[in-house]
């Protein structure tokens, strides 16, 4: 079985984090793609602004006509800093697996790789699955190792920062997320 992880904080998720899975789980041939928010992503400075339940129940509702696609609440559960290593771990134990696990990033983070928590021996555990959008400068990934797979996709122009901007603007987010999503955001009064 080839799965994917595909971290972040997805505060809130929308159509380009959709859109990117979708595109790697056809180009890879994945058989799933597990969604992950962060509990506290090691490398940006994050304030949330919903709690952790109301992220999880977004990403769920994002995701419930997609068979492909399922949701762990491994990194909430476990609270502190989300090393991506860790968590690569006891997915390992959770899903007996035997071949490697794959992560999907986006090209921007190609440049901090290596400054992730034990990243020798995470190359050792995973594939990076890189999607490159258009506009990224074509990132220079030789540098890295044989285990990272680029991807040049199309630059989508969402960002959860956008959103949350919109929302908190009573602007129209319609088209933007998953129509499930945006009626939870407004349902429960989140990003005011």
């Amino acid at each position: 079985m080839k799965i994917a992880l595909f971290g972040g904080t997805f505060n809130p998720i929308h159509h380009a984090h959709l859109f990117i899975a979708s595109e790697m789980a056809d180009i890879f041939s994945l058989d799933k793609v597990i969604f992950i928010p962060a509990n506290i992503p090691p490398h940006k400075n994050y304030t949330p602004q919903v709690s952790n339940s109301d992220r999880l129940k977004m990403i769920q509702l994002a995701l419930q006509s997609n068979p492909e696609f399922s949701v762990s609440d491994i990194e909430l559960q476990r609270g502190g800093v989300s090393y991506t290593i860790d968590t690569v771990k006891k997915l390992y134990q959770e899903y007996e697996l035997k071949g490697k696990l794959f992560v999907i990033i986006g090209g921007d983070l190609i440049p901090e790789l290596h400054t992730w928590y034990q990243f020798e021996e995470l190359c050792t555990l995973v594939d990076f699955l890189v999607y490159n959008r258009e506009n990224e400068n074509g990132k220079d990934i030789s540098v890295y190792r044989k285990n990272i797979f680029p991807v040049e996709g199309m630059q989508l122009g969402i960002s959860s920062t956008i959103i949350r901007d919109r929302f908190k603007n009573g602007k129209n987010v319609k088209y933007l997320i998953p129509e499930a999503v945006r009626e939870y955001i407004r349902d429960n009064k989140l990003y005011l």
